[in-house]
């Protein structure tokens, strides 16, 4: 497959943010823990967006809201008038 290649490139990400496997119905590597390393990733970008969260439940971000965690804080700032929001927090887009 490669000798066929004029140029291959690589780059290391973390597997925590780029690989979730869906193989089983239940269990590792299944729709259930892959939606939960969703959900981790988005609690993460919107903590590192600077926004307070209350309370307890998910954060779920729609993807044309943001692709990597971008427009998070102006987002919630609009939208609540400061940088806290309540859980469970579901960022979808105006459509």
């Amino acid at each position: 497959m490669f000798e066929e290649t004029n140029k291959i490139g690589l780059f290391e990400t973390l597997r925590e943010e780029e690989f979730a496997p869906l193989k089983n119905a239940k269990g590792d590597d299944s729709p259930d823990t892959a939606r939960e390393y969703l959900k981790k990733l988005h609690r993460r970008w919107v903590e590192e967006a600077g926004v307070v969260l209350e309370g307890e439940g998910d954060v779920e971000i729609h993807p044309r809201s943001s692709y990597n965690g971008e427009g998070i804080a102006e987002y919630i700032k609009a939208r609540n008038g400061s940088l806290k929001a309540t859980l469970p927090l579901y960022i979808s887009p105006n459509l």
